[in-house]
């Protein structure tokens, strides 16, 4: 599964990025993940296939779920 552009601008529009830490498909931002306290960009999403994660609080699994949860 490869995320289309498009969502890819929404999620740099949508959560506050760490662009430093980019690296190649991920994209990395601040958690926003409620009692997390990321504060340099710890989670990761994965354009190529769809998974996110924290190196913080651990959570991790689908995006498009994780974002649906959040609301």
């Amino acid at each position: 599964m490869r995320i289309s552009a498009a969502l890819k601008l929404e999620i740099e529009h949508t959560f506050e990025m760490a662009p430093t830490r980019h690296r190649g498909s991920e994209l990395y931002f601040k958690c926003p993940e409620p009692g997390c306290n990321d504060k340099s960009g710890h989670r990761a999403v994965n354009l190529d296939n769809g998974k996110t994660s924290c190196f913080i609080c651990h959570k991790d699994g689908d995006f498009f779920r994780w974002a649906r949860r959040l609301g």
